[in-house]
């Protein structure tokens, strides 16, 4: 069974049986659900597009599947986003908090999660990954949240994002990948709100290095907005996925997808990361600690 925290004003779900997910951010005043939820009848589960892709899943210590080898004595290979999604994690859970751990087989590592009731409506979800083996270890690490989003969903990003690397780009004309093109980018592209399935276009890409680690999360009618800030220190850069007319492995006539990934590089596999200079390396014996912070506020939260 998930594991639950409420507090009456923000409900979140943990799903360590489905590989540490994070599958739901709901408001208890509203009953309005922030993260995607992945509607098919049935999965296959192989590979991660044909699994369920729901809310937030823990990408580490890749996105797209690539390989590393950071020593000429041990090379690994991981498959798409990542190995913990595979792998079930362990919890200890009580009324404000939930510690999940996974420890993936054939490696040193050890992956924990703290997620804590903070002030009324907020989270904060506390990060550290050791490595207890002999080699340093190389890696990506991405907070692979995917937003509920329809015409009326709001997105404000941080305002310090002058520039983004696209990595994928379908059916937008004038699109360079592997280039940094100015942001915001021209409208006529159509890969801003309001997000629309009619467009039938695909983006990810990066930001530029961020000082200010901030975004919310908003429908037009304004009743209440969903505030993440996350450890800009480890986590410099936020990846961007607009879907629009795209489902969870195909084109999809009413389909809307927007990612939003507070993540440690530039890229979505290793290479991708060493060519711009982002990736990462634990050494034998450390740890690399992060936070991320979800924050519902309503607007007589501000007055």
């Amino acid at each position: 069974m998930p594991d639950v925290l409420s507090d009456g004003k923000i409900r979140v779900e943990l799903d360590s049986a489905a590989g540490g997910k994070i599958r739901s951010i709901r408001s208890e005043a509203t009953g309005h659900e922030y993260l995607y939820q992945d509607r098919r009848p049935a999965f296959s589960d192989h590979g991660y597009s044909n699994h369920d892709i729901s809310g937030i899943d823990e990408c580490f210590p890749t996105v797209a599947a690539c390989e590393s080898a950071v020593s000429p004595a041990r090379a690994w290979a991981f498959g798409d986003h990542g190995i913990l999604w595979r792998v079930p994690w362990t919890t200890r859970a009580d009324a404000r908090s939930v510690i999940s751990v996974a420890n993936p087989q054939d490696t040193d590592l050890s992956f924990r999660r703290v997620c804590m009731l903070e002030a009324p409506g907020s989270v904060e979800l506390a990060y550290s990954i050791s490595n207890d083996g002999s080699e340093p270890y190389e890696f990506l690490y991405a907070h692979h949240a995917l937003l509920a989003v329809d015409m009326d969903t709001r997105i404000r990003l941080p305002i310090d994002i002058e520039a983004v690397y696209p990595t994928v780009a379908e059916n937008l004309n004038g699109m360079s990948l592997q280039n940094w093109t100015t942001w915001p980018c021209d409208p006529s592209l159509g890969i801003t709100e309001p997000y629309h399935p009619a467009r039938r276009s695909l983006l990810k890409c990066f930001s530029n290095r961020l000082r200010n680690g901030a975004f919310n999360v908003s429908q037009e009618s304004g009743r209440e907005v969903l505030e993440v800030e996350f450890d800009v220190a480890h986590l410099p850069y936020l990846g961007i996925l607009v879907a629009q007319g795209y489902g969870p492995s195909s084109q999809d006539g009413e389909g809307i997808i927007v990612g939003i990934e507070p993540t440690s590089g530039i890229g979505d596999e290793l290479l991708e990361c060493r060519r711009t200079g982002s990736h990462q390396l634990i050494d034998p014996g450390g740890t690399y600690r992060f936070w991320i912070r979800y924050r519902l506020v309503t607007p007589k939260d501000s007055e």
